[in-house]
């Protein structure tokens, strides 16, 4: 079963992938991100610089607005997910926009990168969150 949260974050996520995809060419920042995992497999990116290097990574995780509408319980569920629930969620939409599908590609080729990636990626927004810290167990 997936993920109640990431299924909620991939449903609302969608339009606005998929505008971001028909507006960038996808295939060029997937090659230009797995050569930066290759040549730098233990650098954590900054989600805080603006560079292309990272867009498709802030594409993907990065949506403050969502995770602070969280409740509690669902900050809980969110912050001990990982990418495997992720691309569990993604799954139903591969077959209606092939583009998610190399995206899900990515995601299992480099599943080690991205989970240490996105596992920095919580603890920096539960120190950015304040409120929130309290309520991860």
């Amino acid at each position: 079963m997936a993920n109640p949260i990431w299924k909620k974050y991939v449903s609302l996520q969608m339009p606005i992938w998929l505008e971001w995809i028909s507006n960038n060419p996808l295939v060029a920042h997937i090659e230009m991100l797995q050569r930066f995992i290759l040549t730098h497999p233990y650098y954590i990116p900054n989600f805080k610089e603006d560079n292309q290097s990272t867009e498709i990574l802030a594409q993907i995780f990065n949506n403050q607005d969502f995770i602070n509408s969280l409740s509690p319980k669902g900050i809980d569920i969110w912050y001990h997910s990982n990418i495997n629930e992720l691309i569990d969620s993604l799954k139903i939409y591969k077959e209606k926009y092939p583009d998610i599908n190399l995206i899900i590609e990515l995601l299992i080729e480099y599943e080690w990168w991205f989970e240490r990636t996105y596992s920095e990626f919580k603890k920096n927004m539960l120190i950015k969150h304040q409120s929130i810290v309290g309520n991860v167990k």
